[in-house]
């Protein structure tokens, strides 16, 4: 399932649009986008569930406005979770953010949003991503979307987690019952994914543990560079698998293991 996200229409500020993008769209400094309004429609996210943060902002009114932006994630967070709505997006500029330590998000029933509000390049290093800290949600919640950002650890509660444009650095990726999924991401050598399913497209998977209360592990265009070790904890499950992925799984994967499972090959 592709994450549909939020971006700002081309050439406006006024509001956030939800949809499946048409391309990448690149933040200017007025809080517009260069580049093409989504592909396919959506619904319009108002701007008062929209909250931006700067750590190196110098304004005294901080409200997580474009002009007045937030100095903490933590400030953006909390904000976030009291705006009326069902979605709310946390917009973080680049910057290094790790010195806040642990964020909580706890909203109910929100679907939160958190993204780079600007990528000087595309990458897995994470080197021109924000860096934040290890994100917790908790209480009756729908789901958490990261793109963009470079994390420790991301605790969806009973949500699913999506990721996208992510370095995930020797953390954990976990929801309760809800699905796992990645595209073009980084899982660095360490990390362990649970959930009730898993679904990665075109990511670099080093050196992973993955845990599942579901069936099904689905990777595709993705390239194993260290061995994994994937685990069924309920009902036998299939670790389905592109010819791409399956090669660099079983050739170049090293000490590959499932437990209580087998490869499905996709095509």
């Amino acid at each position: 399932m592709v994450d549909p996200g939020f971006y700002l229409r081309a050439g406006e500020s006024g509001a956030l649009v939800e949809g499946t993008p048409g391309n990448v769209l690149t933040f200017q400094t007025d809080g517009k986008v260069k580049g093409e309004a989504p592909s396919s429609g959506g619904s319009v996210l108002p701007l008062s569930n929209v909250f931006i943060v700067d750590k190196n902002t110098t304004s005294t009114a901080q409200d997580g406005s474009f002009a007045n932006p937030f100095n903490t994630v933590q400030e953006a967070l909390d904000a976030a979770a009291l705006a009326p709505g069902d979605n709310v997006a946390v917009l973080v500029c680049p910057g290094d953010y790790l010195s806040e330590g642990a964020l909580t998000f706890s909203a109910g029933s929100k679907l939160l949003q958190l993204s780079a509000l600007q990528q000087t390049s595309q990458g897995f290093n994470g080197n021109s991503l924000p860096r934040i800290g290890a994100l917790t949600c908790t209480g009756s919640f729908v789901g958490v979307s990261l793109r963009g950002v470079t994390h420790g650890s991301v605790d969806g509660g009973f949500g699913s987690v999506r990721l996208q444009d992510c370095s995930m650095l020797n953390g954990t990726v976990t929801c309760d019952g809800g699905v796992v999924s990645g595209v073009n991401c980084w899982f660095n050598t360490g990390c362990a994914l649970a959930g009730a399913n898993i679904r990665l497209q075109t990511c670099e998977i080093q050196s992973v543990t993955m845990t599942v209360a579901g069936t099904l592990v689905e990777v595709t265009g993705s390239m194993w560079t260290v061995g994994a070790a994937i685990e069924f904890v309920g009902n036998a499950g299939d670790v389905r698998l592109d010819s791409l992925s399956d090669f660099y799984f079983t050739a170049m994967g090293g000490a590959a293991t499932i437990t209580n499972g087998a490869v499905v090959q996709l095509f």
